[in-house]
């Protein structure tokens, strides 16, 4: 990809929905409304296209070992694997596609997945779009230097709750005993429906 001139922090840009606790839907508005300054119409959807099959695929590989995990040993079984296996998956996509796939929340149960400064502003800007009625956007970002982020929206949809709904309602006793073993500081838990719980963060070795 050709590089681009250093410009500040861009922020949300385009809007759509995921149909999954961590999948990405294409949105039917405009793709582009703030970018032709920019970026050029070839680097923005370059950027855009990649940044949505990367985490497509992302989400899908994670989400059929999952499968495989709950059906093996149930809930329990799966958390033992993302304990041990989500951020590898993560990084192996990462060396594959080189470039640098995380997954980011303020309510974290991972360490590895705290959301830093960065993260923390772009999260707090779609919880104040959902709070406003709006549809949760999926964010192209060119920050002032010069790296280029793609991010996408992670919502609670209802698989989601077994593990990071409320407890005693959602949460049976003995995951959640499981989960405090697992992550002594967990706090990925008490989401409803509809809730924001982090993003996906996609940065480009432009």
């Amino acid at each position: 990809m050709k590089k681009i001139t250093p410009i500040l922090l861009l922020s949300l840009l385009i809007y759509m929905s995921l149909n999954s606790c961590s999948g990405v839907n294409r949105s039917k508005q405009n793709d582009k409304p703030l970018q032709s300054e920019i970026l050029s119409d070839s680097l923005y959807h370059e950027y855009q296209s990649q940044g949505r099959m990367i985490v497509q695929r992302s989400f899908q590989a994670l989400s059929s070992k999952l499968m495989t995990a709950i059906q093996k040993g149930g809930v329990a079984h799966a958390l033992k694997f993302c304990n041990i296996e989500a951020i590898p998956v993560t990084d192996s996509l990462s060396d594959f596609y080189k470039v640098e796939i995380k997954r980011v929340s303020l309510k974290n149960r991972n360490p590895l997945n705290k959301a830093n400064e960065f993260d923390s502003v772009i999260i707090k800007k779609l919880e104040d779009m959902l709070a406003q009625g709006r549809t949760a956007s999926d964010t192209l970002i060119v920050d002032q230097n010069n790296h280029i982020y793609y991010m996408a929206p992670i919502m609670t949809v209802p698989p989601c709750l077994q593990c990071h709904g409320v407890e005693k309602t959602e949460i049976s006793d003995e995951n959640m005993t499981l989960i405090n073993s697992l992550y002594p500081d967990d706090k990925a838990i008490d989401y409803q429906l509809g809730d924001l719980r982090g993003l996906w963060k996609v940065q480009f070795n432009n």
